[in-house]
């Protein structure tokens, strides 16, 4: 099973951005080159530091003539005014050579060659000098770019004093080809100063330093526009993942809400998703950028010394094992933690929401330790993880130190020895310093992608839940014209003991008003819940003109009924926009005249609210479900329902919490408005039923008698108490 398989998908949302993903990677290969080429920089700062005889331009000359030859070659040497030549060599003091000026060979056997140089081929020596290159002569200095530059694969004669008989001898070489980039170094040597007095050198030196804060400056910007580009592109995907994980939810069906806790459905769209997104920024701007900086310096240091940085990935593994076991413990906490905070955003939410209650009771106190055991759960999750964070670094810290101490005695080693120049084992030891900023940085990446993968593995629990859909072949259901008919309809809830309904059968024709009355738990909201399809019955069948509602598109079913329910949900928006929240494009008049029809626009003229210093009255105040009373908020509702204009009305307990003032209001606009429509009115309240065509009374999920109010008070025991019990006239 592959890695992070959830955090996979959410990237999913990142790759149709192939052209900002082009920019970024561009931008990466930036910083890359430009951190490799500042690390390496203190090669040459070394080299104007160390010898005063060498300059930059014979440096870069001898470095080249150096690999042309496969010899080491003597440094520093110094030329008198005579013409003659006195080398320093490695780890020597001053020795003389004979008057003939020329390259003095240091050693023929490279330790990093893995065969004998065209020098050790042609019986060349330590301290033998080469004088003349193609009958060419002149001083060390002189014959350095000669060297260098010489054509690929063509024979070179050579004369060669040798150290021991101080005879001269004439030797043919075919040099090895030259590097790819000895072309551009040879052409920077070529403009760079290359007196050796103390001016000059300064004068390199500034060159040199110039050319860092060049090579700096075109670094941060790449740096910028890379971190910019992640920043955009991480947060579009966010953006369109935080989209389909709230339209999911929303097209889920209604038995899936009746289970799940709100506070966790929010936590996973607001806060999970926050922790995905921190993990694909990291993604994107550490493990794509650090390791590549890591390995753009790691190919200038093994330019340098490849058997010195052999030794320090023989440590390596140490390092990634750390990784992979602290990163497995985080991402178990993680999870956890993500869950308490759903559980604990769930308690929040319904603690504000019963504030009341809360307060009536007296059980702040409670309530409080309540919330404190809630997050002493997840801050034990929270710790579990800066446990791990904690851990990451000073073992890594550890690891690396090895690292270097290693290197150093191994370095110090090459040395001292003379198979290292001292100015290549400090430019090493600034290259692994560069590589080990970057791997330090990318210390605790595993650990967020670890986070970020249980954080995607709560939000793709959501999104592959099936949604309410059509069945195969469903057909748009016209408007209503003859009858609804439920035929023996059966429900159970889940877990539940007894059906909610039960060989339910009843006809509505169309026009008609019929009133539900029962009990409690007796099956009516269920009833409404079937007709609307929130819930699909278990067995029999619910059809309009004779079409299954199974059958319909869910959309066509739905647009032509109107829904008032008891839990009257008002958004924080206008009251303009909450009347006309089926639909946004109604016209001020027409809301005006649904909020009349259902008498609320006497208290719609006092609504205020103050928004950014300017206070907004009346259809453009701004409420909230908190704003507005219990009989304000049915008021609203009812005006909304009034607006979509349904051919099927469904009053859900809607006038039972309307005060005893507006109630006679409302229940003459509902005579209005039910008039020649069909409308289902489910009610404790006399009042509101007794004018309604027939009235269905229903216990124990089964209607057990059906009739006018008057048939009923004669024939319906029940109905009698019920009204006598309940439904008293005012």
């Amino acid at each position: 099973m592959k890695a992070l398989p959830n955090f996979r998908r959410a990237l999913g949302y990142i790759w149709p951005q192939k052209r900002r993903l082009a920019m970024m990677l561009i931008a990466v290969l930036g910083v890359t080159v430009f951190y490799a080429v500042s690390i390496s920089s203190i090669l040459p700062l070394l080299q104007v530091m160390f010898y005063q005889n060498e300059t930059l331009p014979d440096w870069l000359y001898r470095s080249a003539a150096e690999h042309r030859l496969g010899a080491k070659i003597a440094v520093d040497v110094t030329v008198l005014e005579d013409g003659t030549q006195v080398g320093l060599q490695r780890g020597s003091a001053s020795q003389p050579a004979s008057s003939e000026p020329g390259i003095e060979i240091e050693n023929v056997k490279i330790r990093e060659e893995t065969q004998a140089g065209p020098m050790q081929k042609a019986g060349v020596g330590k301290g033998d000098r080469i004088i003349a290159v193609n009958g060419q002569r002149g001083t060390h200095y002189d014959l350095l770019p000669v060297v260098a530059a010489l054509p690929n694969e063509q024979p070179v004669n050579l004369l060669v004093v040798k150290a021991r008989s101080d005879t001269v001898v004439p030797l043919q070489i075919v040099p090895k080809n030259a590097q790819l980039h000895s072309s551009l170094s040879l052409w920077v040597a070529s403009k760079m100063p290359a007196g050796r007095d103390a001016k000059t050198r300064f004068r390199t030196l500034a060159w040199v330093i110039a050319g860092l804060l060049l090579v700096t400056t075109l670094g941060g910007i790449c740096k910028f526009w890379h971190e910019y580009t992640v920043g955009v592109m991480v947060e579009r995907g966010q953006l369109n993942l935080r989209r389909d994980v709230f339209s999911h939810v929303m097209q889920l069906p209604m038995s899936w809400f009746g289970q799940q806790q709100a506070g966790d459905t929010m936590s996973r769209v607001a806060r999970d998703s926050s922790v995905v997104e921190m993990g694909m920024k990291i993604l994107f701007e550490k493990m794509l950028s650090e390791p590549l900086k890591a390995l753009g310096v790691l190919v200038v240091s093994l330019t340098l010394n490849w058997r010195l940085m052999v030794v320090v990935f023989l440590i390596m593994p140490a390092a990634g094992w750390v990784i992979w076991v602290l990163g497995n413990k985080i991402k178990r906490a993680q999870r956890r933690a993500l869950h308490a905070w759903g559980q604990l955003l769930d308690l929040l939410d319904e603690r504000i929401a019963g504030i009341k209650i809360l307060k009536a009771t007296h059980s702040e106190r409670r309530e409080s330790l309540r919330f404190f055991r809630r997050a002493r759960t997840l801050f034990g999750q929270q710790v579990k993880i800066a446990k791990a964070d904690a851990a990451t670094s000073p073992l890594l810290e550890f690891v690396g130190a090895l690292a270097v101490c290693t290197f150093v005695l191994y370095g110090g080693h090459l040395v001292f020895t003379g198979d290292m120049e001292a100015p290549a084992f400090f430019a090493s030891m600034a290259c692994l310093a560069g590589m080990l900023a970057p791997i330090r940085r990318i210390a605790n990446v595993n650990n967020r992608l670890q986070s970020a993968e249980s954080a995607g593995v709560r939000i793709f629990e959501i999104l592959d839940l099936p949604c309410e859909k059509n069945v195969s072949g469903a057909v748009d259901l016209p408007a209503l014209k003859h009858a609804i008919e439920l035929r023996d309809v059966s429900f159970t809830y889940p877990g539940a003991e007894r059906p909610a309904v039960q060989d339910v059968t009843l006809t509505i024709q169309a026009g008609e008003t019929i009133a539900v009355v029962g009990p409690n738990g007796s099956g009516k909201t269920t009833l409404s819940n079937l007709l609307l399809r929130f819930l699909d019955p278990a067995k029999g069948q619910i059809l309009i003109d004779g079409v299954d509602i199974r059958q319909a598109t869910l959309r066509s079913l739905r647009t032509q009924m109107g829904l008032v329910t008891q839990d009257t949900v008002i958004f924080t928006d206008t009251i303009h926009g909450n009347i006309a929240y089926a639909d946004p494009k109604a016209k001020r008049g027409r809301v005006e005249a649904a909020a009349r029809a259902a008498h609320a626009d006497d208290f719609i003229a006092k609504v205020h609210s103050e928004v950014g210093g300017r206070e907004q009255v009346g259809y453009d105040a701004i409420v909230s479900n908190r704003t507005l009373s219990g009989g304000q908020k049915q008021r609203i509702a009812i005006a909304r329902a009034v607006l979509n204009n349904p051919a099927i009305l469904i009053f859900d307990e809607a006038t039972s919490q309307v005060d005893a003032d507006s109630e006679k209001k409302i229940q003459e606009a509902l005579a209005e408005l039910t008039r020649g429509r069909t409308t289902l009115i489910i009610a404790h309240r006399l009042s509101t039923v007794i004018n309604a065509d027939r009235i269905a009374v229903m216990d124990k999920g089964c209607i057990v008698a059906a009739g006018t109010h008057q048939q009923l008070l004669e024939t319906c025991e029940q109905y009698r108490i019920f009204c006598n019990a309940q439904l008293q006239p005012a």
